[in-house]
């Protein structure tokens, strides 16, 4: 009868530990949250939340939201930028579908958008003449804050003004044939970039 008792208080307080320790992870995730749509959170604090916060953490509006609002500081922005990208964007969705995840992307910009017509070097996506590859440096003017990523798309886009368009618009652009519903064959991070999500991935999986 004494074994019973024992097992019994045992599972008791397994099941109020557990319970305590889903309950400090849900408040540590809402405060985490407040934090990233705090627009006075600082750089470590955003950085501290991220690492917090799970990778499918929320929708894409709630990144996108941040990340095209201009009065957040350009590292918040940039922070919710790759947490965009890296969350939902990815291969086999169509331009159309990336600019809705992206919702009207503020930070695109023609002068910082670059097609990759041959490759000197390393980059993070394969290279080809049958198909359009794309660099995009997002905050360029800010070296610590800047987001280097790269976009492949199925078939040939003639210019970085078809590609931009659709993205920011979600449809089609002049007489580019059906450019909205072309697939996206890769996405990829600069290694910096790639970096920085590896860490705070790392993060999420330390105990």
């Amino acid at each position: 009868m004494t074994k019973i008792k024992i097992c019994a208080v045992t599972i008791l307080f397994a099941a109020y530990f557990l319970s305590a320790s889903k309950m400090m992870h849900v408040l540590a995730v809402h405060r985490a949250k407040l934090t990233v749509r705090n627009k006075d959170a600082t750089r470590e604090e955003v950085l501290s939340a991220m690492k917090t916060l799970p990778s499918d953490f929320g929708d894409s509006q709630f990144w996108a939201a941040i990340a095209n609002d201009d009065s957040y500081p350009v590292y918040h922005r940039s922070a919710c930028i790759r947490r965009l990208l890296g969350s939902y964007v990815h291969a086999g969705m169509s331009v159309k579908e990336v600019a809705r995840i992206l919702d009207s992307p503020t930070w695109l910009k023609k002068d910082t958008t670059y097609k990759i017509t041959s490759v000197d070097g390393f980059i993070p996506v394969d290279f080809d003449f049958n198909n359009s590859i794309f660099q995009f440096l997002v905050f360029a003017d800010n070296p610590q804050d800047t987001v280097d990523f790269y976009l492949k798309v199925d078939g040939d886009v003639i210019s970085t003004d078809a590609l931009l368009y659709v993205l920011r618009t979600g449809h089609g652009f002049g007489d580019v044939e059906d450019l909205e519903n072309r697939n996206l064959l890769q996405m990829a991070f600069s290694l910096n970039d790639q970096y920085i999500l590896d860490e705070i991935e790392r993060s999420h999986s330390t105990p």
